[in-house]
C-alpha cells in the first residue's frame, strides 16, 4: 500500500500548562496556524493532532482526568509519523516526555524556536532541524516531508 494514499498524522507538541486559562491562546494559536498553513499548501491527507482540541486548560475537569488526557496524547503521538515541537515553554515536562517518546520511536522532530530561547542540549540533539521562522519551517516540511516522489 502506498503511504501517500492514507491519512498521515503529525503531532503538535509544546507547552500548555504554563499558559493556563488566561493565556490559552499562547498554547493554541501557533498550533492552529501551523495546521492551517500545512492544509493550505498540500492536498495530501496530513492531519495535525492538536492536544488542545481534545483537552486543554479550558476543559471542564470532570470531562477528562489528567491520566486520560496523557494517555490520549501518547496514543496519538505513537501513531504519528512526525513531531513539530514548539519551544514556547522550554520547561514543559509534558513536552519533554513527548520528545523522549518520539525520539525512542525514531520519529523526526522538527523544532520551532521563534522566540529564540535557549534550547536544552538534548532538544538540539533530538531535533532533525531547528527553525526560528514558521514560514521557513513550513517550506522545509513541504520540500522534505510532503513530497510524493
Amino acid at each position: 500500500m502506498n503511504i501517500w494514499n492514507k491519512e498521515r498524522l503529525w503531532y503538535l507538541s509544546g507547552g500548555m500548562t504554563k499558559f493556563g486559562v488566561e493565556e490559552f491562546h499562547e498554547s493554541n494559536n501557533w498550533r492552529k496556524e501551523i495546521k492551517d498553513l500545512i492544509e493550505d499548501i498540500t492536498d495530501h491527507r496530513i492531519i495535525c493532532f492538536n492536544p488542545n482540541e481534545h483537552w486543554s486548560m479550558k476543559s471542564d475537569p470532570n470531562e477528562f482526568s489528567d491520566n486520560e488526557a496523557m494517555r490520549l496524547d501518547i496514543y496519538k503521538l505513537r501513531r504519528s509519523e512526525l513531531v513539530i515541537y514548539n519551544n514556547n515553554d522550554p520547561f514543559s515536562r509534558g513536552s519533554m516526555i513527548e520528545l523522549g517518546i518520539a525520539w525512542e520511536l525514531g520519529l523526526p522532530i522538527i523544532t520551532l524556536n521563534d522566540s529564540q530561547q535557549e534550547l536544552h542540549p538534548w532538544v538540539e540533539q533530538m531535533s532533525e532541524k531547528i527553525f526560528t521562522s514558521k514560514t521557513d519551517m513550513i517550506m522545509y516540511l513541504k520540500e522534505h516531508y510532503m513530497c510524493i516522489d
